[in-house]
């Protein structure tokens, strides 16, 4: 496949799974909310999870309903939308590697892999995938610092790679320690973080839709500088 018919496909599919993701927070919300609503006009509900043997029903549902909106519902979806950018960051610059793996000439293969792959593609291949596991771990303004020094988009301001690395931190916390807040988190959002050590992390409904449109955004302007350089 054609570079550039591989970058209009990492766009393509990272918004679609970003606006799928959404469309499933949007619909649950108000899933959630009707219920909320039928209880309160004094229909009787209830739900019975058959593994655990928990149910739940009459006033119990609007309060359960609330924690699972703002907290399990949003947190999820959060960190998917997250999951949806990496996604697209390292297909981009993996596709673009090897493309143009030039600036992979000094890196070294072990002879075992070189004599187990079927080709040059592959050996290429298997080069490029060794970089990005190592870039994975270069924190976010590392990503777009190699994306830039690797493509020379100009595309993202330092304002978007901001907010996405105190987007990326505030996942981080969620994944790794439980929601709360720790030091690290501190550290790599700066002036931008929105709570101190300690603290539950929290998505609100504003966080969690100005993120979405963050890192899509971003997404389309990488996306579309890079068409434009392609096929200029």
């Amino acid at each position: 496949m054609a570079l550039l018919d591989e970058i209009r496909l990492h766009c393509e599919s990272a918004l679609q799974m970003l606006d799928s993701t959404h469309d499933f927070y949007s619909h649950s919300k108000s899933a959630w909310r009707l219920s909320q609503t039928l209880v309160e006009r004094g229909h009787a509900i209830s739900f019975q999870n058959l593994l655990t043997n928990h149910t739940i029903e009459g006033e119990e549902i609007p309060r359960l309903a609330q924690n699972y909106i703002s907290g399990y519902l949003a947190t999820a979806t959060f960190q998917q939308f997250v999951s949806h950018f990496e996604t697209f960051i390292f297909g981009f610059i993996g596709s673009w590697l090897n493309q143009y793996p030039q600036s992979l000439a000094k890196k070294t293969v072990e002879f075992n892999e070189v004599i187990q792959s079927s080709d040059r593609s592959e050996i290429i291949d298997k080069v490029v995938q060794k970089e990005l596991i190592d870039l994975a771990y270069g924190g976010v303004r590392n990503w777009f610092t190699y994306l830039e020094k690797l493509v020379n988009l100009n595309a993202v301001s330092d304002g978007d790679i901001t907010t996405i690395t105190e987007i990326k931190a505030s996942r981080d916390v969620l994944v790794h320690n439980n929601g709360i807040v720790n030091t690290i988190y501190q550290q790599k959002s700066g002036e931008n973080a929105r709570f101190q050590v300690g603290d539950s992390m929290e998505i609100p409904e504003s966080y969690h839709r100005s993120s979405w449109e963050s890192l899509k955004s971003t997404i389309q302007k990488l996306s579309q500088a890079a068409i434009d350089k392609l096929t200029d």
